[in-house]
């Protein structure tokens, strides 16, 4: 009877040990991480969400104090994207935490801003331009005008951008300044477009070039044919050939 009693106990605290130890192992696989969020002063931002998330999607928040820093646990030697939550500041992509480990990092954000680009050319609004906003070679906004001819941002840094606009083969590039809401027109100049002309004799089967034939484009120029038929190619700008 006792005998039993005891091979009992015994396994019961064979179950909590390997509990315990199941316990431990599994808190092993956590690493804490002090995240300090600086706007770009270097000054703490207070009340920010960071969003941490690694994996399949998985994810936790927290929130910093007034010290600008936050306690968030994460799996060791994951690779932990950490995102800024905040009505004030923003970062034009996330903080990317490669292998993490036990210790603290120091995430920038700047002051908030957006950006309402309008694209025009000597006939009026142009529809569906592309319109694309690059901060230090990084790609930060790749939208269409649409019908509106207008692209407005989403929350970004505010700062100096690279401002490129197409439409057909018309591109446009300028550096812009970001604030908290800059109203921008870009006006697109001509187009250039390549316009080759064969000229043949068709009572000939088959047809045969003709040379010295004149050719004129209006509003481009007058050119001769060459012994193939075939006058020199234009590439000049061409208004109509939207």
């Amino acid at each position: 009877m006792f005998g039993s009693r005891g091979a009992v106990l015994a396994a019961s605290l064979l179950v909590l040990l390997t509990a315990a130890v199941g316990g431990v192992g599994a808190q092993s696989d956590q690493v804490t991480i002090r995240v300090t969020v600086v706007d770009g002063d270097g000054d703490p931002v207070s009340g920010a969400t960071v969003a941490a998330t690694w994996g399949d999607g998985e994810r936790v928040n927290a929130t910093t104090h007034s010290s600008g820093e936050t306690l968030m646990d994460v799996p060791a030697g994951a690779n932990v994207s950490l995102s800024i939550h905040d009505d004030r500041y923003v970062r034009n992509s996330p903080y990317v935490l490669g292998n993490a480990s036990q210790g603290a990092v120091t995430v920038g954000v700047l002051e908030q801003g957006r950006a309402t680009i309008t694209v025009r050319d000597d006939s009026g609004l142009v529809d569906d331009a592309r319109v694309q906003l690059y901060r230090d070679g990084e790609l930060v906004v790749d939208r269409h005008a649409g019908n509106a001819s207008t692209v407005t941002t989403a929350p970004i840094a505010q700062g100096t951008y690279t401002l490129a606009v197409f439409e057909g083969d018309r591109r446009h590039e300028e550096i812009i300044e970001v604030d908290s809401h800059v109203n921008h027109t870009v006006r697109l100049g001509s187009g250039t477009t390549l316009l080759t002309v064969d000229v043949t004799d068709g009572h000939y089967d088959p047809a045969r070039s003709v040379s010295n034939a004149t050719v004129t484009v209006d509003g481009v120029g007058t050119v001769q044919t060459l012994a193939q038929g075939r006058p020199p190619s234009w590439c000049r700008p061409i208004r109509s050939f939207r």
